[in-house]
């Protein structure tokens, strides 16, 4: 092939420049609550309506970091070949799919505003990642 052909399209280069960023959002967000579990649930409880109670179980913590590491080693596998490695984008995807279900399926129970919030943060990332995703698919297919 060519090194033309081997150019990346405009939609390749935006899902790659994507998946870059969800790779340091997430990171972030994985040593963020590995190191301060109760600090996300407290920036949210300052938010109006009604907040989640406070909790001393640190057991979902580790499944909360477990889960933000996999989505940024995903994501940035992902990145750095967006042709190759697009597989690994699906996985990120169910991930922000179930998440933002459960949250709106809490939100529905009880109606606080920290699962509203998550349910609009990861369902909005979702969507943004799935519109860049099938937009660089259709443009080589």
């Amino acid at each position: 092939m060519s090194d033309a052909a081997d150019a990346l399209t405009d939609e390749e280069r935006s899902l790659r420049s994507l998946l870059r960023f969800w790779t340091l959002l997430f990171g972030a967000g994985a040593l963020s609550f590995a190191v301060d579990p109760d600090r996300s649930t407290g920036v949210l409880n300052t938010l109006p309506g009604p907040s989640l109670p406070p909790s001393s179980e640190k057991y979902w913590n580790a499944l909360a970091v477990s889960l933000m590491a996999t989505i940024t080693v995903l994501s940035g596998m992902a990145a750095t070949d967006v042709r190759r490695r697009r597989a690994f984008v699906w996985p990120l995807m169910l991930s922000k799919a179930v998440s933002s279900g459960m949250y709106a399926r809490r939100f529905a129970e009880r109606r606080a505003t920290p699962y509203l919030v998550g349910a609009l943060v990861d369902g909005s990332i979702l969507v943004v990642t799935a519109q860049r995703f099938l937009g660089a698919r259709r443009r080589r297919a």
